[in-house]
């Protein structure tokens, strides 16, 4: 007796969380065709004023980049300490599909692009300058 009240047991654990995953599996399949090539529709970023400027964000929609992201040479730490909120593409992640969205909806602040575009001016003058 004690023998099939363990096996109820334990088959009532295992159907109970098949029944879990496959409502979770029906979930998510319901999400992801009711949104196919769109965005999530909460924005990217900070929402509160720049640290670094002090200015209030605006709403943007930029380009969402896939793959494997690689860097200039100085720009995490340039990014970091002077314009962090510039926002102006938003990471996807290494794999994109056929449904996956193109932009995404995102808050940024201004003076944070301002000074991007101040700090691509300077290295790209200095790539000039530099002997070849």
């Amino acid at each position: 007796m004690l023998r099939w009240s363990i096996a109820l047991t334990v088959a009532t654990v295992l159907c109970g969380c098949a029944s879990k995953r496959r409502d979770a599996l029906t979930r998510e399949r319901a999400e992801r065709e009711s949104g196919l090539g769109r965005a999530p529709s909460v924005p990217y970023g900070d929402d509160r004023p720049c640290r670094i400027h002090g200015t209030s964000p605006e709403l943007d929609s930029v380009p969402i980049v896939y793959g494997l992201l690689r860097y200039e040479p100085g720009y995490l730490k340039a990014r970091r300490e002077r314009f962090p909120n510039a926002n102006t593409w938003f990471a996807g992640g290494c794999v994109s599909t056929w449904d996956s969205p193109h932009t995404r909806a995102v808050y940024y602040c201004p003076d944070c692009r301002t000074a991007l575009v101040q700090w691509e001016r300077v290295r790209q003058l200095s790539a000039a300058d530099a002997p070849h």
